[in-house]
């Protein structure tokens, strides 16, 4: 059990990285303002309960958090089929 935690928690901590990275360069991009703005990204998303959870109790949350992410830049991007796809993964 202590080894499939850990590789579980490692997933996690792979995919909050991917998502905030994802959203950071979302802001970053899409408004002017320096990384005072997109370094919020990063800093509210390790602080937030659900990833406190996930850290804490082996909670999914982080696979969740890069599944909307995905799906929210892919339907930003006007890709509606892969966000789509995307969004059927939450169902997961």
């Amino acid at each position: 059990f202590p080894t499939a935690l850990l590789l579980w928690t490692l997933l996690n901590a792979a995919a909050f990285a991917a998502a905030m990275v994802l959203l950071a360069q979302h802001v970053r991009t899409s408004t002017r303002a320096g990384p005072r703005l997109w370094m919020l990204v990063p800093v509210l998303t390790l602080l937030s309960y659900p990833c406190i959870q996930a850290f804490g109790h082996g909670q999914s949350s982080g696979i969740s958090l890069l599944l909307v992410t995905a799906t929210a830049l892919a339907w930003h991007g006007r890709h509606a089929l892969l966000a789509g796809m995307l969004c059927w993964l939450l169902f997961y």
